[in-house]
């Protein structure tokens, strides 16, 4: 079991890395908000740390993400897409 010293600790550095957090994305650095936001839920989870790292991801990764999805099907159907067509039957 934790001491009670060490979760107050815990408790402000979250808090600190919670501002830091907040002024980079306030600056346009989502790199370095998402690596203090997470430091911060490490440290000390709450839900506003949460949304704020879902906020940053989904500004951040929305078209990343979708890319990367539309990649990742037209690789799965190339590499699948012949075996899919012998189960098929070539329609």
């Amino acid at each position: 079991m934790r001491e009670a010293g060490n979760m107050d600790s815990d408790k402000d550095e979250a808090a600190k890395c919670l501002r830091i957090g907040k002024a980079a994305i306030e600056a346009g650095d989502k790199q370095r908000a998402l690596k203090f936001l997470s430091m911060a839920k490490r440290l000390y989870p709450n839900p506003q740390v949460d949304r704020l790292i879902s906020s940053s991801y989904e500004e951040r990764g929305g078209k990343q993400q979708q890319q990367q999805q539309q990649q990742q099907a037209a690789d799965n159907r190339q590499r699948h897409g012949s075996r899919w067509r012998s189960w098929c039957g070539d329609m």
